[in-house]
């Protein structure tokens, strides 16, 4: 399975990335970052271990995802 990133979510990422480098570092906000992709790579290597997302509005594809750790 392919993993398709919005621009939402790059930018999303992005702003993860910013806010823990000021918070605590390049470092920790790297391994963050690092954590969320690697995340996604496992996810689309075997979708059916994640969650299906579910919309208000019907859509065609099934959406998944994994909560990876609370960050607030």
């Amino acid at each position: 399975m392919k993993i398709f990133w919005s621009e939402r979510s790059l930018k999303d990422l992005n702003e993860i990335f910013e806010f823990y480098s000021e918070l605590a570092g390049e470092v920790v906000a790297q391994n963050i970052v690092f954590s969320i992709v690697d995340k996604a790579e496992i996810l689309s290597s075997d979708p059916k271990i994640g969650q299906i997302q579910f919309f208000e509005q019907p859509v065609l594809l099934n959406y998944r995802y994994l909560i990876i750790r609370n960050h607030i």
